[in-house]
């Protein structure tokens, strides 16, 4: 439970800040994964040891005990930065036509290129040689 509380709360905290929200959406996958893991490591590390079976008992309650509690944490994580995110975009009524993925750097350059005598002559030279 605390896990999946901490792994909602960086998700929500990754979903306002970074941006492309895709990206949020993977770092905050990765950390909550990777912490979830370190745990389960240290806790199957304490269970070796026999003056720290509380902590390895701790550990076990706080995580749970088998591989597959994992992905109620990954799950926590997504959904977090995901609705973070659309409701961060919602609220500064920003457009969400570039909005997951960053619009291409040649789209938007185009736009802002003036016409001068030396392009529209290359582009003459071009089409002479290609025959259109």
């Amino acid at each position: 439970m605390t896990m999946l509380i901490f792994a909602a709360i960086l998700g929500a905290l990754l979903g306002m800040t970074v941006r492309p929200p895709l990206l949020a959406v993977a770092i905050s996958l990765a950390v909550s994964g990777g912490l979830h893991a370190t745990i389960a490591w240290v806790g199957r590390l304490a269970e070796t040891n026999p003056a720290q079976r509380v902590l390895a008992m701790r550990i076990d309650a706080m995580i749970g005990n088998d591989l597959h509690a994992i992905w109620p944490v990954l799950a926590a994580a997504g959904v977090g930065s995901i609705a973070s995110a659309v409701m961060w975009s919602l609220a500064n009524k920003q457009p969400t036509d570039g909005y997951w993925f960053r619009p291409d750097r040649r789209v938007v350059l185009m736009d802002q290129v003036e016409e001068n005598d030396r392009h529209s002559a290359a582009e003459q030279r071009f089409r002479d040689i290609l025959g259109r």
